[in-house]
């Protein structure tokens, strides 16, 4: 499936989910790295029986980003960027119900934070995934730095015999399956 034309992160993630075979779907930013353990996510979204599970990282400094507010497991705000000082960043992966309930105002084009997650976090309650794992904002060129053990900790990622459907927008990659995640190592082989 392409989106015929571009409809935001938000826009593209609706119509991604009504195309969707599985109960919950992985969803990936596009510029964002994060070195998690996607199974694990999808496990820990259904024992907390939410609708939206955001992952989020530890930062020592939110500013560029904006932060999130935890309660326990769940996301209860989200702090606008510019904030100093360390905590709790949403990492541009979730897990969200295929069924989730859209706010009928919502133009065609949105995106998936500002427009979504923002405005209806009291109503939808996110499920905080804390991810210890690398992570990188390779939208930022000044992260992408060459020393090895950045490059290390991406090439040693592997997701080993999971097998998934996908869906791409210009921001969002979007994976569904029973274990959805996909081998980067062999996206790499299919590419070259």
């Amino acid at each position: 499936m392409i989106e015929s034309v571009p409809l935001g992160t938000g826009g593209a993630i609706r119509l991604a989910l009504a195309e969707a075979r599985e109960e919950s779907v992985l969803v990936l930013n596009g510029d964002t790295f994060l070195n998690a353990d996607y199974a694990a996510m999808l496990g820990f979204h259904a024992v907390q029986g939410a609708a939206v599970t955001l992952a989020v990282v530890h930062c020592d400094d939110v500013s560029r980003y904006g932060g999130v507010t935890l309660e326990g497991r769940r996301i209860v705000g989200f702090q606008e960027k510019g904030r100093s000082g360390p905590g709790y960043i949403s990492a541009g992966t979730y897990v969200l119900a295929r069924n989730l309930a859209w706010p009928p105002a919502l133009p065609e084009k949105f995106s998936i934070e500002r427009d979504f997650f923002v405005p209806e976090v009291a109503r939808l309650r996110p499920a905080a995934y804390k991810v210890d794992g690398f992570f990188l904002d390779i939208g930022i060129p000044e992260d992408l730095d060459p020393r090895p053990n950045r490059a290390g900790a991406i090439s040693r990622v592997e997701s080993p015999g999971l097998e998934f459907d996908s869906f791409q927008s210009s921001s969002y990659i979007v994976h569904t399956g029973d274990s959805a995640c996909p081998r980067l190592k062999r996206r790499r082989e299919l590419r070259d």
